[in-house]
């Protein structure tokens, strides 16, 4: 869920603040981060704690 607010806000932000280069890629990456935290935690449940 984090990753879609994440998303949804850099979105809204290029819309209307025209955010371009280093603060879309920091928004990007930000999301992409939340991604792999949450993929990787699933991951680390269902193998560990099953």
């Amino acid at each position: 869920m984090i990753a879609w607010v994440v998303f949804g806000l850099l979105l809204l932000g290029r819309h209307r603040a025209g955010w371009r280069g280093q603060t879309a890629i920091r928004w990007t990456l930000g999301g992409m981060f939340s991604l792999a935290l949450a993929y990787l935690g699933t991951k680390w449940v269902l193998e560990y704690l099953r």
